[in-house]
């Protein structure tokens, strides 16, 4: 190309050709270095204020030769065997011309169009740059989004299945992957799948999830059927980005299901243990009526028979006979109560609150005012409501025999997944600070049903000071949804295999 002439047309036309600037640069080079007279050329783009500029691009044969290799950057002066051209436009530095040492000095027209050049390549280079920093902040964006959704996996309070489906559908998503797996060892230490989204193979790119125990993962993190952009290297390493918060919630939720199913077992022998006392309660009160009160009421009748029949020849004998059948049917009645007390029929025949009036009758027959209202009671499983009434229970017997009180107040709240019972009095009340006695000491009392309370998952508190009154307050599980009926409790494996060992170990209350 003769003196440079021609050189901004076939710059233009490189530039036009090209997909982007910078593919256009070799063509575009060629045609400067021909108007140069030049056997070789090379642009360099000028980087920050004071760093060094880089290499965009170099032509030639003698480039082509290695006779003339330009470095990839350079600073303010040249190396040997190159001369630069600085390309400035409004006075500030674009790019540089490099031509080797012995090229003449460029014409006008080429170091414009060696401008141009530069001008094109550098704002394509910005525009990549910016392209490649957004996909980047993009990529940032959703690995932090994949973040956050995993993390409200562990507040979510839900089990390890579903924990490991949602690391999985995550790491699915942030690769753009076909499949996407989460494994972990069992007890026996054999690999088990705990979540898989998408099908087909995934093992193309694997990492471990820390948080397990000892040397252990937590489990491991697999995805297969990567985009065609994307190598096994990069796909770790964007797993690995999710690999921490994801191996922390897996053993966040297999903490949260191994404690779960140690409450469900305690609560089912819990469950057991109570069932297993109110049928020895009810074995003891059967036995009761059908043995000592049927043979005290036959007694009374033979001995009422005997009174009649000697009555005219031995009348001191027959008075004593008529004493003693008295006897005999105080005595079934004494019995007849504490059959009441040991399994009361209205509990089963008139539920929780007729159970509990029918035990205020005797308060009541002492002068006492008793209200009742055990509505949200409803709410408790039969074995809770079971325990419910011992403990109102005992309270109306420590009422009767030591408290002196004009007035009783029994009620029953519901609080959020719980429900609250309690029996307050005006008696005289007493010094609540000090501790309960239990059955290690021989007592039973409170100190036995809070125990029941606290196997059935519940407390019991007791609030009391001499001359003020005492308020029992016991806290139950709801097992009852708000406006539905209690049920029949499902019973775990473990409620079922504690049953016969409870009743065999159970003692009454």
């Amino acid at each position: 190309m003769d003196g440079g002439a021609g050189v901004p047309a076939a710059v233009a036309r490189a530039l036009a050709d090209a997909p982007d600037p910078l593919a256009a640069v070799p063509a575009a080079l060629a045609a400067i270095a021909a108007g140069a007279g030049a056997d070789a050329a090379a642009l360099y783009l000028a980087g920050p204020p004071g760093g060094p500029s880089t290499l965009a691009g170099a032509v030639g044969a003698a480039v082509e030769t290695g006779r003339w290799t330009p470095p990839g950057s350079i600073g303010d002066a040249g190396p040997p065997g190159v001369a630069l051209t600085a390309l400035r436009a409004a006075g500030r530095e674009v790019g540089r011309l490099a031509l080797p040492a012995d090229a003449s000095t460029p014409p006008a027209d080429v170091l414009a169009a060696a401008l141009a050049l530069a001008l094109a390549a550098r704002e394509a280079g910005l525009a990549a740059g910016v392209a490649d920093r957004l996909r980047e902040l993009d990529r940032q964006a959703r690995e932090a989004a994949a973040l956050a959704r995993i993390a409200r996996l562990v507040g979510a309070q839900v089990e390890e299945g579903a924990v490991a489906a949602g690391i999985a559908r995550e790491a699915r998503d942030l690769l753009g992957a076909a499949a996407a797996v989460v494994r972990a060892r069992d007890a026996a230490g054999r690999p088990r799948e705990l979540a898989r989204e998408g099908a087909g193979d995934a093992a193309a790119a694997e990492v471990s999830l820390p948080g397990g125990t000892g040397d252990e993962p937590a489990g491991t993190l697999g995805a297969g059927g990567l985009p065609a952009r994307m190598g096994p290297a990069e796909a770790r390493e964007r797993l690995g980005a999710l690999a921490e918060t994801a191996g922390a919630a897996l053993a966040a939720a297999r903490e949260r299901d191994r404690r779960r199913r140690e409450r469900a077992d305690r609560r089912a022998l819990a469950t057991a243990t109570v069932a297993a006392q109110e049928e020895e309660r009810r074995r003891i009160a059967q036995e009761l009526h059908d043995g000592p009160v049927q043979e005290l009421v036959g007694l009374g009748l033979l001995l009422d028979a005997l009174a009649a029949e000697v009555g005219g020849a031995l009348p001191g004998a027959a008075a004593d006979a008529e004493a003693a059948a008295a006897a005999a049917r105080e005595a079934v009645r004494g019995l007849r109560r504490a059959i009441a007390d040991i399994h009361p029929l209205s509990l089963a025949e008139q539920g929780l609150e007729g159970a509990v009036r029918a035990q205020c009758r005797r308060l009541e027959a002492l002068g006492v005012e008793v209200t009742v209202d055990l509505a949200a009671a409803g709410r408790l499983e039969p074995l809770a409501q079971t325990a419910a009434f011992r403990i109102v229970q005992e309270a109306l017997a420590n009422v009767a025999r030591h408290a002196g009180a004009g007035t009783v107040a029994i009620t029953a709240r519901a609080r959020g997944g719980a429900v609250e019972l309690e029996v307050r009095d005006d008696g005289r009340g007493f010094d609540a600070s000090r501790p309960l006695p239990g059955a290690a000491d021989g007592h039973l009392g409170l100190a036995a049903v809070r125990e029941r309370a606290v196997l059935l998952g519940g407390s019991l508190a007791i609030a009391s000071a001499p001359g003020e009154g005492t308020r029992v307050t016991v806290r139950l599980p709801a097992g009852v949804p708000a406006g539905a009926q209690p049920g029949s409790e499902s019973r775990s494996s473990a409620a079922a295999s504690a049953v016969s060992s409870a009743k065999r170990s159970s003692t009454t209350t």
